[in-house]
């Protein structure tokens, strides 16, 4: 699932357009609008996201072809959405001409509307199978947290010594089976390090030769993908933790490989560049390593950022691309969904 709220942004002015690909891709954006953020995909392969133009805002479900539109309730100015879930329940916020703001969950029409935190600049972020909700917010002192919402009733997530939870370099994300992965901010050196929330206990995850850490996303069975820094050097290094132990990952022939994101089956999807400085994608299932050359239209030299959303089970990946149109300073926004063409490695 989801969710990469981390937005991970692959630097990709030094793409070579080889002109072949291990994908077929399609790019999402209808006429009439001029950008397209492709937000989450589901393991039905059904995508959501949201789109915008000329003064313009809207949110989309994209299946089979068919785009549908998330209509806005009476009073609603906009509809932003941040998950979805194999059964289609789409988790999003809404904000009202009041400039009031509040989160739902939306299926087939239908708007179940979540009861009022009374935190400020709350964000939702993921949404597992069973409809178990995480997201972020700042409470009445300004602190800023996670929570977790199920039947009715919000917890408040913050790791013990934190003062503060990750949302920018970092996911906020929950399996079926109710483990969240988040990321804590500490006061000695205002360091982050990522911690796994199981029924009111916190674990703490601590990768060898990192200084600090963030999350990437946490698979059905519990194993967590996560990136940081060398104590020495500054240098990022990726990571997955399963049965308590920690394996970095160094794709053969990458390197400044980077975790981008992890599907429920626990395959990691990550990103490098190879001898010849050419932009790969790489699949880790705990034992192998599978390298891919990208879709052809993410190898446009234009192409200045690369932001993955999601990676199911069938190894479709989903993001979008910025490419530059008479300058890096002007770029267009275009979703596009990614399909392997190989045998995709799986558990």
């Amino acid at each position: 699932m989801k969710h990469l709220w981390i937005r991970i942004l692959c630097l990709a002015l030094l793409l070579s357009s080889t002109g072949c690909s291990d994908y077929i891709a399609i790019e999402l954006l209808r006429p009439g609008w001029s950008v397209t953020d492709v937000i989450d995909i589901n393991n039905n392969g059904v995508v959501i996201g949201e789109e915008g133009g000329f003064g313009q805002h809207g949110s989309f479900i994209y299946s089979g072809g068919i785009y549908t539109k998330l209509q806005l309730l009476p009073g609603w100015e906009y509809v932003f959405v941040s998950a979805i879930n194999d059964a289609g329940d789409i988790l999003g916020r809404f904000e009202n001409s009041g400039d009031e703001a509040g989160l739902f969950i939306y299926n087939g029409g239908t708007y179940d509307l979540l009861p009022q935190l009374g935190w400020y600049q709350i964000r939702p972020r993921d949404i597992n199978n069973n409809k178990v909700v995480v997201g972020s917010g700042q409470d009445s002192n300004g602190v800023e947290k996670a929570f977790m919402y199920s039947s009715g009733h919000y917890n408040e997530l913050l790791p013990p010594d934190a003062y503060a939870v990750e949302t920018i370099n970092s996911t906020i994300s929950i399996n079926d089976r109710g483990e969240v992965v988040l990321t804590g901010r500490y006061d000695s050196g205002n360091r982050s390090r990522v911690v796994i929330y199981r029924d009111g206990e916190y674990t703490e995850l601590k990768p060898p030769g990192l200084s600090d850490a963030f999350s990437a996303g946490i698979s059905a069975g519990g194993t967590v993908a996560l990136w940081g820094y060398e104590s020495t050097g500054g240098y990022a290094k990726s990571f997955i933790f399963s049965n308590g132990e920690y394996t970095e990952l160094l794709p053969p022939g990458l390197s400044r490989s980077f975790v981008l994101k992890i599907n429920d089956n626990g395959i990691v999807l990550g990103a490098g560049y190879d001898g010849e400085g050419k932009y790969r994608w790489f699949m880790y299932d705990g034992t192998a390593y599978t390298i891919a050359t990208p879709p052809v239209i993410l190898q446009d030299k234009r192409i200045i950022l690369i932001d993955i959303s999601g990676f199911n089970n069938e190894g479709i990946v989903a993001g979008r691309s910025d490419k530059a149109i008479l300058s890096p300073f002007l770029f267009r926004q275009k979703g596009f969904v990614a399909t392997p063409l190989f045998s995709q490695i799986s558990k």
